[in-house]
C-alpha cells in the first residue's frame, strides 16, 4: 500500500486556500460532478460555425443526397448544430440545411457519421479474484471522449446482473452504449438461480459442505451484487455468511457484543433495528451527498486546474462518481459478505484512475469518535485510536473482500462531519483477523448451526443442555 500517497490515518481538512478562486455566489452555480463540469465547460445550446448562437432548431428527416452528412440536399456544405431541447439527445451535433430558412431537409447526425470513440478496454472491478490488487488503467471512453459510467443491469430478464457502460454526462451528451461484461448462459443462470435464490442449507453441516455450499462463481458473485441492500432476496444471500459488519463481535473487538452472542443473532435473530440505526439510516444519503459535494469542489477548485481553465486551457473532464454495491461475495472468502456504503471512481493528478472505499456512519452523539475519550487510546494491537474497534475491523474487512488500496470513514453529525482516510494493512488482515474470524465461524458458528439443523437446541441456545427432570432426581437422591 505504500504506492498511494496517503498517509495511514489522517483527518481531512477543508482547504480554505481554494476560497479566493470562488466569485461571490459561485457555489451555486454548477452543482457537482460530471453534469458541473459539462455546465461550466459546454454551452448547451446551438451553435453556428461562427459560434453564434441561433436559438432552437427542429430535427427534419435523414438526409439521402450524401453518404457522410456534410452535403445538403442543396449541394451545399451542411450546417452543424447541437441540441439544445432536454432529453436524450441533448448535446448530440447534427448537419442540416445551410440557409435559413431552410431550402431542403437534410439531417444527419455527426457521430452516427463518425463516431468519436476511444476504446481503450473495460475497466476491470479490483474485487474479482482474477487477482487484481490496485487501481486498473484501462478506461472505456464514450462518444464525448471522457471515461464512460459503468452500471448493472437490475431488470429481471436475460442480461440481468450485467454491466454496461454508457455516456457519463447527466442529461447523456451523446448515445454511448457498451456491454462491460459477457451475457450468463441458461445454465449458468439457472444454477445462480437454484444455489442463491433458493436457500437451504446442506443435511449434513460440517467444513466442508458449507464451502461447497457457499461456494461462489464469478457469475454467481455478479447476480449477488445486484440485489439491493435490505431486499428478500439480499437478506437470503447473506443470512449464513459472516458479513463485515459483525466482523469486530466475532474477533472480540466489539464493546456491545461478545462472540456467543453474535451466534446467538445469527441462529435465532430477527433484528429489526432500534432508535440508533433508524436514525444513522435516514442521514447516511445526507452525509453521503455532503461527502460527494466536497470532493467534486476539492477536485474541481485544484489550483492547477483553475489556473489552467483561466488561461484557456483543455483539462480533463471532472471525474468523481459513487456506486453502491447490494452484497459483494469474494469466492475467496465465500464464507463472509460485504455491503459496502459506497465505492468512488475517481482520477488522481498521480496515479490516475483510481478506486476506493467509503464508510459511513452517523452517530446520535454530535462529538466524533476521535474527540471521545474512550478511544483516545487503543487497548487492541494494531488498531489505531480515535475509532471504534469494530468499526475498523469492518473496515480493513471491506477493503480485503474488495480488493481495494483506501478507505474513507466518514462520520456525520448534526454539529458537522469528519473524513479519515485509513490504508489497507494488510499485515492486520492476514495474522490478526483473518485468523480470528475463521476461528469464530469453523469452530463455533458451525458447531452450533449443525445443532440447530438436527432440532438439537431450543430458541436462543447456542450449545446442546441436558433436560434434567428436578422431580426424578430428588426422589432418587432421598
Amino acid at each position: 500500500m505504500s504506492d498511494f500517497p496517503f498517509s495511514n490515518v489522517g483527518t481531512m481538512v477543508r482547504d480554505d486556500s481554494l476560497r479566493p478562486f470562488l466569485s461571490s455566489g459561485s457555489s451555486d452555480t454548477f452543482g457537482s460532478g460530471a453534469d458541473a463540469f459539462a455546465r461550466a465547460t459546454t454551452g448547451y445550446g446551438v451553435e453556428n460555425p461562427s459560434g453564434t448562437s441561433t436559438g432552437k432548431r427542429k430535427a427534419a428527416s435523414m438526409s439521402e443526397s450524401s453518404t457522410d452528412g456534410s452535403i445538403c440536399k442543396c449541394d451545399k456544405p451542411a450546417r452543424m448544430l447541437r441540441v439544445a431541447k432536454a432529453g436524450r439527445n441533448r448535446g448530440r451535433t447534427f448537419y442540416c440545411c445551410y440557409t435559413y430558412p431552410k431550402n431542403c431537409d437534410h439531417f444527419a447526425w455527426a457521430d452516427s457519421v463518425a463516431l468519436a470513440s476511444k476504446d481503450v478496454g473495460p475497466f476491470i472491478f479490483p474485487g474479482s479474484n482474477k487477482g487484481t490488487s490496485g487501481p486498473a488503467t484501462n478506461v472505456t471512453m464514450c462518444q464525448c471522449s471522457v471515461p464512460a459510467k459503468m452500471f448493472t443491469t437490475k431488470k429481471e430478464g436475460d442480461n440481468f446482473g450485467r454491466n454496461f457502460f454508457v455516456c457519463n454526462y447527466s442529461p447523456k451528451a451523446c448515445d454511448f452504449f457498451k456491454w462491460a461484461t459477457p451475457p450468463l448462459t441458461n445454465e449458468k443462470k439457472e444454477e445462480a438461480k437454484h444455489n442463491i435464490v433458493d436457500f437451504g442449507l446442506p443435511d449434513d453441516i460440517t467444513k466442508d459442505t458449507m464451502i461447497n455450499f457457499l461456494t461462489v462463481t464469478d457469475d454467481k458473485a455478479r447476480i449477488i451484487q445486484c440485489y439491493k441492500q435490505r431486499s428478500f432476496n439480499w437478506l437470503k444471500a447473506r443470512k449464513f455468511r459472516l458479513t463485515t459488519s459483525n466482523f469486530g463481535a466475532a474477533a472480540g473487538h466489539n464493546d456491545y457484543m461478545t462472540p456467543k452472542a453474535l451466534v446467538a443473532q445469527m441462529l435465532w435473530g430477527n433484528f429489526k433495528g432500534n432508535a440508533a440505526t433508524r436514525w444513522g439510516t435516514y442521514y447516511e444519503s445526507v452525509a453521503l451527498a455532503e461527502y460527494v459535494n466536497n470532493k467534486t469542489r476539492e477536485i474541481a477548485l485544484n489550483r492547477e486546474t483553475v489556473d489552467a481553465l483561466r488561461e484557456g486551457k483543455l483539462v480533463q473532464a471532472l471525474d468523481f462518481s459513487v456506486q453502491e454495491r447490494g452484497l459483494v461475495v469474494n469466492p475467496e472468502y465465500c464464507w463472509m459478505g460485504c455491503s459496502p456504503d459506497g465505492v468512488v471512481y475517481t482520477r488522481d493528478c498521480s496515479q490516475g484512475r483510481v478506486c476506493y472505499l467509503i464508510e459511513i456512519k452517523c452517530p446520535k452523539s454530535e462529538t466524533f469518535y476521535s474527540k471521545q475519550k474512550k478511544y483516545q487510546k487503543s487497548k487492541h494491537k494494531n488498531i489505531p485510536a480515535g475509532i471504534p474497534y469494530h468499526y475498523y475491523d469492518q473496515i480493513m474487512g471491506c477493503m480485503a473482500n474488495l480488493g481495494l488500496p483506501f478507505a474513507d470513514f466518514i462520520v456525520w453529525t448534526p454539529a458537522g462531519m469528519e473524513v479519515t482516510r485509513y490504508n489497507f494493512d494488510k499485515e492486520y488482515w492476514t495474522e490478526t483477523l483473518l485468523p480470528l474470524l475463521k476461528k469464530w465461524y469453523f469452530d463455533l458458528f458451525l458447531p452450533a448451526l449443525a445443532l440447530k439443523q438436527a432440532g438439537k437446541l431450543k430458541p436462543g441456545q447456542t450449545e446442546e443442555c441436558l433436560d434434567i427432570d428436578l422431580d426424578v432426581d430428588f426422589a432418587l437422591v432421598r
